[in-house]
């Protein structure tokens, strides 16, 4: 049994179940699950090697890893609280990849050829 048939077990028999979060504040199962295929689609269509997380353990990490999952792809999480060059340096020792990150390291982490949502 594989990460995806978990959530989509889950997703059918807790569907509108809150998932993740604060109470009343995260997505619901259905919704991470609508994630996941909606980010795995992209994934598969764009990531060329890997999916890279750069940013805190949160909703945003966990529907990326599932949308990886959902893509076949490698998730390659990096500690958001490294110095630029050491992202940058393992960035670039990863390949290529399609990279995730929070709206507050986007500009640091674009370079030409980089795919940065």
């Amino acid at each position: 049994m594989n990460l995806l048939t978990i959530l989509d077990m889950t997703a059918s028999a807790l569907g509108e179940r809150q998932a993740l979060g604060h109470r009343g504040q995260g997505p619901t199962y259905a919704n991470l699950r609508k994630q996941a295929g909606t980010g795995g689609a992209f994934l598969h269509r764009e990531a060329s090697g890997k999916t890279i997380f750069v940013g805190p353990s949160g909703h945003a990490f966990v529907s990326a890893f599932f949308a990886s999952n959902w893509a076949d792809v490698p998730f390659v999480p990096l500690n958001y609280r490294l110095a630029i060059d050491q992202l940058h340096r393992l960035i670039e020792q990863a390949g290529p990849a399609v990279i995730i990150s929070e709206p507050g390291f986007q500009a640091e982490l674009t370079r030409p050829g980089r795919t940065v949502i």
